[in-house]
């Protein structure tokens, strides 16, 4: 616990995040450092000399700063909770932890994607992904189906696309209750 702790601890400083980052792209020298990321020398020295101390990077024989392999690792596990905080509004209303755990694991890959509250923009988006799709459709969604995109999944099957989806529960339970399928995004999830 509390090597976590400490990483924690070195990572809160924005500056330091931001030195990590950029060694990620390339090996810096102390003065590139400073130059890149507009501090001084002796600021980035030292916050080069605490990541150094907790081995998340390492100095060459050039004097270049590189990230080690647990500095690279470290960084990549933290994306997933980068995007969780940045998108904290968004996660206090949506409960994420139903899914399967290998998706929230990876949850860290949409680091780079930006949330779009546009429910217009949005379906347009969805249906001309639908539209787009050659080999196979995942959709996670909480209900069934989007009326407009029906006949396009439906042209996609025909094509031999493959539909899988990740719905709630008691929405699967509710259809085979029910005995109904809800459009083909149902059907496809039940068989």
């Amino acid at each position: 616990m509390d090597d976590l702790c400490d990483v924690l601890f070195e990572f809160s400083s924005t500056e330091r995040m931001r030195i990590m980052k950029s060694l990620l792209d390339e090996r810096l020298k102390l003065s590139q450092v400073s130059k890149n990321l507009d501090m001084t020398v002796s600021e980035a020295s030292r916050h080069l000399q605490r990541l150094s101390d907790i081995q998340l990077i390492e100095k060459d024989t050039d004097g270049a700063f590189g990230p080690t392999i647990y500095g690279r690792a470290a960084v990549r596990l933290l994306a997933g909770l980068e995007f969780v905080s940045g998108n904290h509004e968004y996660f206090l209303e949506h409960d994420i932890l139903g899914l399967p755990e290998a998706s929230i694991d990876r949850i860290g890959a949409l680091s780079n994607a930006s949330l779009d509250t546009d429910i217009v923009r949005v379906i347009a988006y969805v249906n001309e992904m639908f539209q787009e799709a050659e080999e196979y459709m995942w959709v996670m969604s909480y209900t069934y189906s989007l009326p407009s995109a029906i006949p396009i999944v439906e042209e996609r099957l025909e094509k031999g696309v493959t539909l899988r989806t990740i719905v709630p529960d008691d929405l699967v339970q509710q259809t085979r209750d029910t005995k109904t399928m809800l459009g083909p995004w149902g059907e496809s999830y039940l068989n």
